[in-house]
């Protein structure tokens, strides 16, 4: 028998038997899938059941620690491997209103809200210093958290403000603004009694250099100023004498931003034109005169400016579209750039739309294409004789910040370029891309798209947050891998904001602007606690930063 001949002999057979096979194969299939449909409902079945039950225990033991009269804890729970944490917030009939989101070990997650009103009857009226509820009557409940905008937080060597998310800062460090000259170390809550029905404060602006001669100044809600601090000669723009609260700036002008630094205060009007005010000794308010300005005046010629900052004895504008210089770089003062008195041009024809300027005269600006420029050479540019030039790298920026012999920039591609000097800008080896950047005096922070802060720099108060007083070339994430939203830095303190509007801080403390309660540095980001002399000893308001 050859080779073709077997294989017609077994052809016959072996198609005899294929409808048996297929047959058995189509039902044990069918079987298996079964099998594991049934497994997986079971499965899932169970996944939810647990979780449930996880969601109801926790629940409970919530509600019962209230009506034992205890203040009852936030912080997650483990129960039969699931994971449950609670947050606690003012729903929109009126009540209080409690979130439970388990987490179980695949990390799948379930989230449910019930009303507490009708299990505990009774309001959050605060929190303690370790995040728990406070609970009392409706009529001691204090609404608010703190707020994560542009400016929301200012910061300066001795003091740092932060508003609320109903437009009130909360101060600490010196001169607070609750009425009294005496500094603290947490946060106040400022005295508003200044401020007409209906306005609110949507910005912040604080000192940058000399905390002797001036404080923080604030915009309400229709651009009005306000200022308080020290005010020896009148400088703050509000009449002689002591202000230890917010008080209306004089002559009723209306801005949409600030500047603070040295005794002056530049600002830019809603018609964009300039006005200064304060110290005036070198020219740096701008008028064509010197002498000091003791209320807001505009600018030699009405100059128009997008851009306007004053910075030790120095004062730099961007001029608006319709300016006669629109785009142009324009500075006044005692700086190498101009030496004038009144707004002189002091770029080639750039056509530049924001800036940022240093106490030690280093200044940079982008362009309308993010390129940036800077004066003398700073960045590698390599043009030294006051005027800008390119900075080397041909990075592209959203937002830059210079300080004393360092700036960093924010890239269009989520990363961050640094220099100093002369020197090209270099990238700094982040993790994760980056979402904001905020830069100190010879350290800096990123908020990365994880929402984790890292830090690099000097250390050596504890401004990297990583638990230690050491420099680090490199980023270093902060002890605690918290998830935060909105980050911010003094000369050498920390601060950010998390998504429950939380306050943390970390570095320099010397004069209780990191707002913990001591004038100790802090070496990892603390969770700061409002004080109050209205309730009970150890009551945190509701504005602070508690669940």
């Amino acid at each position: 028998m050859n080779i073709r001949t077997l294989l017609r002999s077994e052809r016959g057979s072996a198609l005899s038997v294929v409808p048996v096979v297929a047959i058995a194969a189509v039902i044990a299939t069918a079987l298996a899938a079964t099998a594991v449909a049934t497994i997986s409902e079971q499965r899932t079945s169970g996944d939810v059941i647990r979780m449930e039950s996880a969601i109801d225990a926790r629940y409970s033991q919530y509600v019962a620690e209230l009506n034992a009269g205890v203040p009852a804890s936030t912080n997650p729970v483990s129960i039969n491997g699931v994971d449950v944490s609670v947050t606690v917030a003012k729903g929109e009939a009126g009540g209080q209103e409690m979130t439970l989101e388990a987490v179980d070990r695949t990390g799948k997650t379930t989230t449910e809200t019930r009303d507490l009103s009708s299990s505990a009857g009774t309001h959050i009226t605060g929190y303690t210093n370790e995040g728990a509820p406070t609970w009392g009557s409706v009529d001691r409940v204090v609404e608010g958290r703190f707020a994560t905008g542009d400016n929301s937080i200012a910061t300066g060597p001795d003091r740092a403000c932060i508003l609320d998310t109903a437009g009130v800062p909360w101060c600490t460090g010196a001169t607070v603004g609750d009425g009294s000259a005496t500094g603290r170390s947490a946060p106040t809550r400022v005295d508003m009694g200044a401020v007409p029905a209906g306005r609110h404060f949507t910005t912040l602006y604080a000192e940058q250099t000399n905390p002797g001669v001036a404080g923080v100044c604030a915009l309400d809600n229709v651009g009005q100023a306000y200022c308080w601090g020290p005010n020896t000669a009148g400088q703050l723009g509000v009449g002689n004498g002591e202000v230890n609260r917010p008080t209306p700036v004089l002559g009723g002008h209306r801005f949409t931003s600030l500047s603070v630094d040295s005794g002056t205060i530049c600002g830019i009007r809603t018609d964009q034109v300039g006005m200064c005010w304060g110290d005036n000794a070198d020219g740096e308010v701008g008028n064509g005169e010197v002498g000091q300005a003791g209320q807001p005046v505009t600018t030699d010629g009405n100059r128009k400016f997008v851009w306007l900052e004053t910075r030790a004895s120095t004062t730099c504008g961007i001029a608006a579209p319709g300016d006669p210089d629109a785009g142009g770089l324009l500075c006044w003062g005692r700086d190498e750039a101009s030496g004038r008195i009144s707004p002189t041009r002091a770029d080639k024809n750039l056509r530049l739309t924001v800036g940022s300027f240093s106490t030690d005269g280093k200044l940079c600006a982008l362009d309308g294409d993010r390129a940036a420029w800077c004066l003398d050479g700073f960045g590698g540019g390599g043009e030294q004789n006051g005027r800008l030039s390119r900075v080397a790298g041909g990075d592209r920026f959203t937002s830059l910040t210079v300080r004393p012999g360092t700036a960093c920039g924010l890239t269009t591609d989520s990363n961050v370029s640094c220099w100093g000097g002369n020197s090209a800008p270099a990238r700094v080896a982040l993790e994760r891309p980056a979402v904001e950047l905020a830069v100190g005096d010879g350290f800096a922070c990123a908020l990365d798209d994880h929402r984790h802060v890292s830090c690099w720099g000097g250390g050596s108060a504890g401004q990297l947050g990583n638990a230690d007083t050491a420099p680090s070339g490199t980023p270093v994430q902060t002890a605690g891998a918290l998830r935060l939203k909105h980050l911010a830095v003094g000369p050498a303190t920390g601060y950010a904001v998390d998504w429950k509007g939380r306050l943390y801080s970390w570095g320099e403390n010397s004069h209780g602007q990191a707002g913990v309660g001591s004038n100790a540095d802090v070496a990892r980001p603390t969770i700061v606690a409002t004080t109050t002399t209205v309730n009970a000893p150890g009551y945190t308001p509701f504005a602070s930063f508690g669940r």
